[in-house]
């Protein structure tokens, strides 16, 4: 019996994940879920060696190629990702998908998962601990047939309770081609990795993908061995994909000292917050030679934190601190910003704006607050979203101000990186260094400022 792991396709580069999805401008990154999804199977079933993984992102597949290639394929199986926010072009994709190949379909994703009815195309629809549901289905005898399979998937998903992060040591690099992936403002090769799943905070605006208010660690032997793979396949950059990278620092020394003691040196980039980043911390990523830290802070508003259930006790001399010591160690810094329609008035976003002008950070990120359907932050507005899912799913908050947002967005976004010299220094900077990455990514910028896009793009 054949697999086929799915990243679908889509016009422009997109990061596809259970929790959130976003455009990629500057940087790609493999699907890791999909990829754990095809190790764990091709780890069930090694002697058989019937799984394929297909990124028709990475490969710049048009819905057509992509169809076409499944139906060379033939696979028995196909398992894909359906994210949040491109869900409606998904969802017709999929439906295409049916129409073309007889192949069971399996859909993982939150949406599926919460709104079942709606996704009839799917023969099995996995929630959050969907790798556990597949590692037992694939541990049960289905003799070869794709119904057995789905039927022993389906019996699995609604058993199965814990995630765990240890199914597989590793994603199985024999399935992807890892150089059709790259980071931001980085040269050579790059690997992408998880050292823990979940989060343990409750930001009232978050999908959890796995198991809610949790996080579950990878066997730091595992980990260590990963890196070792890494140094003799001539990696140079290691992207963490942790949501916050500096909550361990037990496990970041354990690393460190596994890289000093075998003369291991590798770029490492990740996120974390304002709350995980201390002197210690700092020190730490400072040796393991940090290159680039995405910050969340989402709000100076203390309405806005209340909100998100996101409380955090912003001095503005402890940010400055704490930023200058990144800068001394070679860190750039990026600062997330997430801005509240309901909450968030004209002189809030001046505040955040005027923020973010003092602040040492190499880049800002602004935003705004999506209401994804079943979060907190939806439920306790309810009544100022526009919500539907019979004709497509479409969820927004119903408010003037956000438009607004928009507009001052781009003029912030005009101030702090074409009218500043600090900024135009830094972008010079980058762009000797990575001339093509920049062009890119400054061509896109460009776009995004000055003509209509219907799509929510992110630039740092």
């Amino acid at each position: 019996m054949n697999f086929l792991v799915l990243n679908l396709p889509y016009k422009r580069n997109i990061i596809r994940k259970y929790s959130c999805s976003y455009l990629a401008n500057g940087f790609l990154y493999p699907p890791i879920e999909l990829l754990r999804t095809a190790s764990i199977i091709n780890q069930c079933f090694q002697e058989e060696k019937n799984v394929l993984f297909y990124d028709a992102i990475a490969e710049k597949d048009s819905n057509e190629k992509c169809l076409k290639k499944i139906k060379d394929y033939k696979p028995d199986v196909i398992i894909t990702l359906i994210s949040v926010d491109f869900v409606n072009f998904e969802y017709e994709f999929c439906k295409q998908l049916k129409n073309t190949c007889s192949s069971k379909l399996i859909l993982i994703g939150y949406l599926p998962d919460l709104f079942r009815s709606k996704f009839d195309i799917a023969d099995s629809i996995l929630g959050n601990n969907f790798e556990s549901s597949i590692y037992c289905a694939c541990k049960h005898d289905y003799r070869g047939s794709s119904n057995k399979f789905i039927e022993n998937l389906n019996n699995s998903s609604s058993k199965v309770e814990e995630f765990s992060p240890n199914l597989i040591e590793n994603i199985d690099y024999s399935l992807f081609k890892p150089d059709l992936y790259y980071e931001l403002f980085s040269k050579g090769k790059t690997a992408f990795t998880y050292f823990s799943f979940g989060c343990p905070f409750k930001c009232s605006f978050c999908i959890r993908t796995y198991n809610l208010n949790k996080i579950y660690y990878r066997k730091t032997e595992a980990i260590l061995k990963e890196l070792e793979y890494y140094k003799n396949n001539n990696f140079k950059n290691i992207r963490i994909l942790d949501d916050n990278c500096t909550l361990n620092k037990s496990l970041l020394k354990s690393i460190y000292e596994f890289v000093s003691k075998n003369n291991l040196r590798f770029n490492f980039y990740g996120l974390s917050r304002l709350d995980l980043l201390d002197d210690e911390s700092i020190e730490i990523i400072k040796k393991l030679n940090f290159k680039s830290l995405l910050i969340g802070i989402e709000s100076v508003n203390s309405k806005t934190q209340d909100s998100y259930n996101k409380k955090l006790s912003i001095n503005e001399a402890d940010v400055n601190s704490k930023f200058e010591k990144l800068r001394k160690a070679r860190i750039d810094i990026s600062v997330f910003m997430m801005l509240n329609p309901l909450t968030d008035t004209q002189l809030d976003l001046k505040k955040t704006f005027s923020f973010l002008k003092r602040i040492p950070t190499h880049f800002a990120c602004v935003s705004y607050v999506i209401p994804y359907p079943g979060t907190k932050y939806f439920e306790d507005n309810i009544e100022a979203i526009e919500f539907q899912i019979d004709n497509g799913f479409y969820f927004k908050i119903k408010h003037e101000f956000l438009k607004e947002l928009r507009n001052a967005e781009i003029k912030f976004m005009i101030s702090f990186y074409l009218l500043r010299l600090s900024s135009l220094l830094n972008l010079a900077k980058r762009t000797v260094k990575y001339p093509i990455q920049s062009a890119k990514i400054f061509l896109n910028f460009f776009k995004y400022l000055f003509f209509k896009d219907n799509n929510r793009d992110n630039f740092f």
